[in-house]
């Protein structure tokens, strides 16, 4: 059976709305994951969820997750969408992202657990953990942090 969502329940907890993490479909996610740890970083068990659509149709994945979701971190997810149709063909509006990047105290630590998943971010330095992303919408450019 699949595991529930833990992230809703942080989310719930948050007083503000933040950019809070990412997530990469890598080629193999299992692949991904043992590569990941042999270079130094553990992305976590690849789990099972689900969730049925309002018409009664099962989607299924399989995504890594960190121990508290409500935290930023730079360092994405994985996630295999499997035969389940990804959410952006499901004819959502379609956003460019311009600009992605993260800032943290530690470019060094961050930069090895990117290199060890084969994830590319613009990563800068500075005194808190931030994501930031830039996105061009139909009604102009967004900025989200």
């Amino acid at each position: 059976m699949a595991d529930t969502v833990p992230s809703a329940h942080a989310a719930a907890a948050l007083k503000e709305g933040r950019l809070a993490g990412w997530a990469i479909p890598p080629e193999d996610l299992d692949a991904t994951v043992l590569r990941a740890r042999e270079r130094g970083h553990d992305p976590g068990e690849a789990r099972p969820l689900s969730r049925r659509t309002p018409d009664g149709t099962l989607l299924e994945w399989r995504l890594t997750r960190w121990d508290d979701p409500a935290q930023v971190r730079p360092v994405p997810f994985l996630i295999d969408w499997g035969a389940t149709r990804h959410p952006a063909a499901s004819g959502l509006p379609r956003l460019t992202l311009a600009a992605f990047g993260a800032v943290t105290p530690d470019v060094e630590g961050l930069r090895a657990a990117l290199d060890a998943l084969g994830a590319e971010l613009d990563v800068e330095e500075g005194p808190e953990v931030a994501l930031r992303a830039v996105l061009d919408t139909p009604k102009g450019r967004v900025e989200l942090a």
